[in-house]
C-alpha cells in the first residue's frame, strides 16, 4: 500500500474497512502474533456465536483460508480439515440472501485469490472490497464476482449434476491436498467426485478426503490406477471399491489385513518406479544435460535425487514431478542466456538475426510439459528397473485379468473402469475379450488424453459400447464385420494384427456380449486434472439442463473448445419432489399441517422441489453434447520469457465505481434520487411547502418504511436491549432504496397522475378517486417489480411488489379521505386541489406502510430461519456431546451427569476436559444467539416447543454450566478465544444470570427423566 502523503484518488477509493481486511491478511499470512486465532477455528464454536465477540469475520476467514492453502508441509491434516470447516461455515453464515451458496461460493474464491495475490497493493484492496461486496448477497454483485471467477452460477437447491470421475490429488501427482481439492470442487460446483490414486491408497489420505468430502457435501469414490502389459502396449485398470456406508466403513476397509498385503504391494511398486525414475534422472544428467548446455549456451549442473524427492513431497514420483522439478531448475539458466540473447539480437548483423530468434523461441517453448513429452517419456522405455523377486503379484509385465483376478480376491464391491489412453476400438473389444465381462466402465472421456492427442479413437469407441449394451447381438456383429472389412482394405502396417485381434474377438462375441446384455457397460468421464500442466484441462463436467437458465447461456465459464472429446450425451430426466412447507410462524405451520391432511388442500401443505435423475451416457457428436466442461485450459504455454520486459507497464487503474469508498457511493445514490425528486415538485408545484419540501417528505415516508421494516424484522419490541433499532438498519441498503425511490417521483407524480391521468383522461381526486389511486398504485408497483427483478432480487419477493400494491389502494383512499374531511371542516373548496396535488404523496405513505409491514415481515421471516438454523446445528452438536458422554459413563443416565455442575465439571473434566470445554461452548454460543442475533429469542421459544422432552431436558441441564463462573472465566483465560478475551468473558459474566433466569421461564428445569 502507498505511504506517505494520499493523492485525491487514494481518498476517493477504497473504505477503512478494505484496509483493516487487508491488513488482517498481511497478518495471517506473516503469522503475526496471530496464535490464538487458531482457537476460533474449533469445530464447536459457531461462526455466529460467541467467538464474534473475539475476531471479526473477515480475520476468521482470513485464517481458515491462509491454513487451507498453506503447503503440505505447514499444518497436518487435522489442521487442514478444521481449517475447512471453519472456512465453510464462516462463508455459508456470511451469505444471509436466497443466493447463500452461491455467496459462500464466490467469498471463498475472492478468500483464495486474496491470500495468493502478492505484490499489487491495488488488486489485493479490490479484493478485499469485492469480499465485503460479495458478502452482502447482492444478486447483481454475486453474479459478477462469478463472471470475474468463471464460475458458473448454481442453483440454490444444489441439484445440479456436475461430477468428474478422474481427478489428483498431492498424494499421487497432483498440486492440491485433498482438503484443497475438495475446497475447489465446492466452489466450482461439483458435487460427485472420484479421486484416483496410483497402486496404493494411503490410508491418511483417504480420511483427509472423505473428511473433507462430508463436510462440503460431495459424494467422494476413491479409485486406484495399475498400469498392465497389453500386447505391445499398457492397458490402465481403474479399481473403484465400492459397497461401504461411510468414511468409517471404508477406513475399515483398508485396515482388514487382505487390504493392508494388497496395498504393501501397492507401495512397493511405488517404491520400484521412484527407483525408475532415478534412473532417468541420472540418464538425463549424462545424456540430455550435457546436450543442453551445448546447444543453448547454458551452464546447468546435474540435477541432485535429493532435491527431487523433496519436490516429490506427499506424492508418488512421476514423470509430473520429474519435469517441473527440471524446468524448476533450469529456469533461472534459460532466463540468463534468454537476457544474454536479447543483447546478441540487438547487435547481430541482419543475416543472423533469424537463428538467434529461433533460438530463442525454441528456449521459450521449453517447459515442463515439453521436457516431459520430449525427453523424459523416452528415457523411461529404457530405463526399465528389474522387478525382481520382491515385484509385487500384480505389476505392469502381467496382463489386466491377472490383476482383476487379484482385486477380486479382496471381496469388495468392485468397479473396473478401463482408461482409454493410446487404445483404438478394436484394443478395447480384445481387452474386453481377455477380462471376461469383467469390466464395468470405458472412461470414454478423459480430458486429458484428448488434450494430450493419446485419445485414439473416442468415436468409434463410444459407438462400440453402445452396441455392446444393446439387446441384440447383431448390431455389435456387423460393426466388428464393418472393421474387419475396412482392415482387409487397408495397407497400413498393423493392420494384419488388429485384424487377427478382430477375427479372436468375433468367435467370441456370443458369450462376451452376454455378459453386458444384463448388466451394461457404462460409461466413465473424468478429467485426469492434476493443476499442473498447461495442457490439461481443468476438472469438472456438468449436464447443460440441470443449471439454472442464466448459467447455460454464460459462454465465460464453460470451456467451448473440447473438440472431439465430448463424444457422449447424459440423458438427464426432471422429477419433482413435494416436501412439507415449513414457516417460522407456529400459526402459518398450523395450517400446511392441515393442509397437508385434507383431502383437495394438500398442495397448500407441499412445495415443490426439482431433482434430476441421471439416465445414462449416449453417443453423441463432437458438438452435439449436452455436457460442459467447467475446467479451462490454461493459456500461454511456454517460459514467457522476455515477455514482461516487452510488455508495457500496467496502466494505472484510476477511479472506478465499483472501488469508490462506501460514504461516496452511498451519497451519490441518494443525490441521483433526490434530485428528479426535487426538480419534480419544485416545477411542478405551486404551492411553497411542496415545492421546496415535497422531496423531503417523500424521501422521509422511504427512510422510515425502511427502519420500520428492518426493526421489526429484526425483533420488533421484544428485541434484545443489547442492540438498538439503528443496529438493524442497513445504510447500503437504505441509500439505495432512496436512489430508486428519487425516480418514482417524476414517474408517478408527473407523467402518471399529471400528464396521462389528469390531462389525458380528465382523472383527478375529485371525479375518480378510485381510479386514480388505483392507477398509480399500479404503476408503483410495476415500477418496484422492475427495478427489483434489475437488482436480481427473488422473482417471488419482485412480483410480491404488485400484490403489495393491491393493499395499498384501499389505504391511500381512506388517507385521502381522512385529509379531505380535515380539509373541507376549514374550507371544502381547497379539498380537492389540495388531494389533487399531494396524490402522489399520499399514494406513497399508503405504499410505504403496506411495504413497512409486508417486507418487515419477509425479514423477520428471514432472520427467524437463519435462528432456526443456528439452534438447529448446536443442538446437533449438543446431542453429539451428550452422546459421548453416555458412551463414556454407560451405567449413569446422562442426564444426572449434567444435574450438577459442579460435579460435573470437576468428574467429567478429569478424563474428558474436551468434553466439559464443548459443553461450555455450546452453552455460550446459545447465550450469544439469545442476547445477540436479531429474533434469537423468539426461535429459541420455538425450537424449545418443538423439542421432545428428553432434548428439552438435555438442553436445560446442559445450560447450567454456566453457573460455574470461575471454571468458565479460567477457560477465557486459558485461550478459549485466544487472546483477544476480555469482551467474551465479559458479556458472559454480565448476563449468563439473566439468560438463566429467562430459561427457566421458557423450560423450566425438570428433574429425572
Amino acid at each position: 500500500m502507498r505511504h506517505g502523503a494520499r493523492t485525491l484518488e487514494d481518498r476517493l477509493l477504497f473504505d477503512r474497512k478494505d484496509h483493516e481486511l487487508l491488513g488482517i491478511v498481511h497478518d495471517v499470512l506473516g503469522r503475526e502474533d496471530l496464535s490464538g486465532v487458531k482457537h476460533l477455528l474449533t469445530p464447536y464454536l459457531h461462526p455466529r456465536g460467541i467467538k464474534e465477540t473475539a475476531a471479526s469475520q473477515g480475520l476468521r476467514t482470513a485464517y481458515a483460508a491462509a491454513n487451507l492453502l498453506g503447503s503440505l508441509e505447514i499444518g497436518k491434516a487435522h489442521d487442514r480439515i478444521n481449517a475447512l470447516r471453519a472456512l465453510q461455515a464462516e462463508a455459508m453464515s456470511t451469505a444471509a440472501t436466497h443466493l447463500k451458496r452461491n455467496t459462500a461460493r464466490v467469498l471463498m474464491q475472492i478468500m483464495k485469490e486474496l491470500v495468493r495475490t502478492e505484490g499489487d497493493p491495488r488488486r489485493q484492496l479490490e479484493l478485499a472490497r469485492d469480499f465485503r461486496a460479495a458478502a452482502t448477497g447482492k444478486p447483481r454483485v454475486v453474479a459478477r464476482q462469478l463472471r470475474q471467477s468463471h464460475l458458473a452460477l448454481m442453483p440454490e437447491e444444489w441439484n445440479q449434476v456436475s461430477f468428474d470421475n478422474h481427478v489428483h490429488d498431492a498424494n499421487t501427482k497432483g498440486r492440491k491436498s485433498a482438503t484443497h481439492l475438495i475446497m475447489d470442487a465446492w466452489i466450482k460446483g461439483i458435487r460427485h467426485l472420484t479421486v484416483i490414486y496410483y497402486n496404493f491408497v494411503p490410508e491418511g489420505a483417504a480420511e483427509e478426503l472423505l473428511s473433507a468430502a462430508e463436510i462440503m457435501g460431495i459424494t467422494v469414490r476413491i479409485g486406484i490406477e495399475f498400469q498392465t502389459r497389453y500386447r505391445e502396449k499398457q492397458a490402465k485398470i481403474i479399481w473403484v471399491p465400492r459397497g461401504f456406508s461411510g468414511r468409517s466403513d471404508f477406513l475399515a476397509f483398508l485396515r482388514h489385513e487382505e487390504v493392508v498385503r494388497f496395498m504393501s504391494q501397492g507401495q512397493r511398486l511405488a517404491q520400484l518406479q521412484q527407483e525408475q525414475l532415478l534412473h532417468v534422472l541420472g540418464a538425463f544428467n549424462d545424456t540430455v544435460l550435457p546436450d543442453f548446455n551445448s546447444y543453448f549456451g547454458l551452464n546447468a549442473q546435474p540435477f541432485g535425487a535429493e532435491g527431487f524427492l523433496a519436490a516429490v513431497g506427499s506424492g508418488q514420483a512421476s514423470l509430473v514431478h520429474l519435469g517441473k522439478y527440471l524446468h524448476a531448475g533450469l529456469m533461472p539458466h534459460l532466463q540468463a542466456r534468454h537476457q544474454t540473447l536479447e543483447a546478441e539480437l540487438a547487435a547481430a548483423a541482419p543475416d543472423d538475426r533469424t537463428a538467434i530468434a529461433e533460438l530463442m523461441e525454441e528456449l521459450d517453448l521449453l517447459d515442463a510439459d515439453a521436457l516431459m513429452d520430449d525427453y523424459l517419456e523416452s528415457l523411461v522405455s529404457r530405463e526399465i528397473p528389474d522387478d525382481g523377486e520382491a515385484a509385487p503379484l500384480y505389476c505392469a509385465s502381467q496382463g489386466p485379468m491377472q490383476l482383476i483376478e487379484e482385486v477380486t480376491r479382496l471381496r469388495a464391491g468392485n468397479r473396473f473402469i478401463l482408461n482409454l489412453c493410446c487404445l483404438d476400438s478394436e484394443d478395447v473389444l480384445d481387452i474386453l475379450r481377455l477380462c471376461r465381462g469383467r469390466i464395468t466402465h470405458l472412461e470414454t472421456v478423459n480430458l486429458r488424453n484428448s488434450a494430450m492427442g493419446q485419445a485414439n479413437d473416442p468415436v468409434e469407441i463410444a459407438r462400440l459400447q453402445h452396441l455392446m449394451n444393446r439387446q441384440s447381438l447383431i448390431p455389435l456383429k456387423r460393426w466388428v464385420l464393418g472393421r474387419m472389412d475396412a482392415l482387409r482394405a487397408s495397407d497400413a502396417p498393423e493392420a494384419p494384427a488388429r485384424l487377427e485381434r478382430l477375427e479372436t474377438a468375433l468367435r467370441a462375441l456370443p458369450s462376451l456380449h452376454a455378459q453386458y446384455r444384463d448388466r451394461p457397460l457404462r460409461t466413465s468421464m473424468g478429467s485426469d486434472s492434476t493443476g499442473q500442466s498447461c495442457r490439461g484441462y481443468g476438472m469438472g463436467m456438468v449436464a447443460r439442463e440441470t443449471l439454472p437458465p442464466a448459467a447455460r447461456k454464460a459462454s465465460w465459464a464453460f470451456t467451448r473448445d473440447a473438440g472431439r472429446a465430448m463424444v457422449v450425451g447424459l440423458r438427464v430426466d426432471p422429477r419433482t419432489v413435494r416436501e412439507p412447507r415449513e414457516s417460522s410462524h407456529t400459526s402459518l405451520d398450523s395450517l400446511y399441517a392441515w393442509a397437508r391432511r385434507t383431502r383437495g388442500m394438500r398442495w397448500l401443505g407441499f412445495k415443490a422441489r426439482e431433482e434430476f435423475k441421471s439416465r445414462g451416457f449416449f453417443p453423441a457428436r463432437p458438438g452435439e453434447s449436452n455436457i460442459l466442461i467447467m475446467g479451462g485450459v490454461k493459456k500461454g504455454c511456454g517460459n514467457a520469457l522476455g515477455r514482461q520486459a516487452q510488455a508495457d507497464p500496467a496502466p494505472r487503474k484510476g477511479l472506478s465505481w465499483t472501488y469508490l469508498t462506501t460514504g461516496l457511493k452511498n451519497t451519490l445514490k441518494v443525490l441521483a434520487g433526490f434530485l428528479p425528486a426535487m426538480l419534480t415538485f419544485l416545477l411542478t408545484k405551486d404551492w411553497w411547502v411542496l415545492s421546496w419540501f415535497g422531496a423531503v417528505i417523500w424521501f422521509a415516508i422511504t427512510g422510515l418504511r425502511n427502519v420500520i421494516q428492518s426493526v421489526l424484522g429484526g425483533g420488533g419490541i421484544s428485541r434484545t436491549p443489547l442492540l438498538k433499532w439503528n443496529d438493524y438498519v442497513s445504510v447500503d441498503r437504505l441509500c439505495e432504496s432512496l436512489m430508486f425511490t428519487g425516480f418514482s417521483v417524476p414517474l408517478l407524480d408527473f407523467f402518471v397522475k399529471t400528464l396521462f391521468l389528469d390531462r389525458g383522461l380528465g382523472v383527478s381526486v375529485a371525479t375518480s378517486p378510485t381510479l386514480l389511486y388505483t392507477v398509480m398504485a399500479m404503476v408503483n408497483g410495476l415500477y418496484i417489480c422492475s427495478h427489483n427483478l434489475y437488482r436480481g432480487l427473488p422473482r417471488k419477493a419482485a412480483f410480491l411488489n404488485l400484490l403489495r400494491s393491491a393493499f395499498s389502494i384501499p389505504l391511500a383512499m381512506g388517507f385521502s379521505a381522512a385529509l379531505g374531511a380535515a380539509i373541507s371542516a376549514h374550507d371544502p373548496s381547497l379539498a380537492d386541489p389540495i388531494l389533487q396535488q399531494w396524490a402522489a404523496v399520499i399514494s406513497k405513505l399508503a405504499s410505504d406502510c403496506v411495504a413497512g409491514i409486508i417486507e418487515g415481515l419477509a425479514d423477520r421471516e428471514s432472520n427467524m430461519a437463519q435462528r432456526l438454523g443456528d439452534y438447529r446445528d448446536k443442538i446437533e452438536q449438543m446431542l453429539a456431546v451428550q452422546e459421548k458422554l453416555e458412551i463414556l459413563h454407560p451405567t449413569v443416565d446422562g442426564l444426572d451427569i449434567l444435574a450438577e455442575p459442579k460435579r460435573f465439571v470437576a468428574d467429567v473434566g478429569k478424563d474428558r476436559p474436551d468434553l466439559v470445554n464443548a459443553v461450555i461452548v455450546n452453552s455460550l454460543d446459545f447465550l450469544y444467539f439469545w442476547m445477540y442475533q436479531p429474533r434469537g429469542r423468539q426461535a429459541l421459544a420455538r425450537v424449545l416447543a418443538e423439542m421432545d422432552p428428553k432434548t428439552r431436558q438435555i438442553f436445560s441441564h446442559s445450560q447450567q454450566v454456566l453457573v460455574r463462573k470461575r471454571e468458565i472465566s479460567q477457560l477465557f483465560l486459558d485461550g478459549l478465544l485466544g487472546k483477544n478475551f476480555s469482551k467474551g468473558l465479559a458479556f458472559y459474566l454480565d448476563h449468563s444470570e439473566g439468560y438463566l433466569e429467562a430459561l427457566e421461564e421458557l423450560a423450566p428445569l425438570e428433574r429425572g427423566a
